[in-house]
């Protein structure tokens, strides 16, 4: 999935993976839980986080570079669409409903 630029992930330092011209490739985050809660496909974090409301802070837990010895805790402001503009400069923004996923399975 990628992180939307000035999305929650994005602002809470997630990172995507990058594939580049030389087709050498940099393995992003990979997200493990939203509070507390195992995440191991794009359902369940949609079920994790459709219990939040807009502007709700989750706590995210993520693999660094896909490297489960750095598991780091993050924290993401969940916004819909309507108020991206509102939360861009302040920690939020993002597209669709109040999640951290877009209809194109982003966080």
């Amino acid at each position: 999935a990628e992180v939307l630029p000035g999305g929650p992930a994005d602002l809470a330092g997630v990172m995507s993976t990058k594939l580049y011209w030389d087709g050498t490739v940099d393995l992003g985050d990979l997200l493990t839980e939203v509070d507390g809660v195992k995440v191991t496909c794009v359902e369940d974090l949609l079920e994790a986080i459709e219990k939040h409301k807009d502007g709700d802070e989750v706590s995210i837990k993520v693999l660094k570079g896909c490297d489960p010895k750095q598991a780091k805790k993050l924290k993401a402001k969940l916004t819909t669409e309507d108020n991206r503009g509102r939360y861009a400069n302040r920690g939020g923004g993002y597209r669709g409903r109040t999640s951290m996923v877009s209809r194109r399975g982003s966080y």
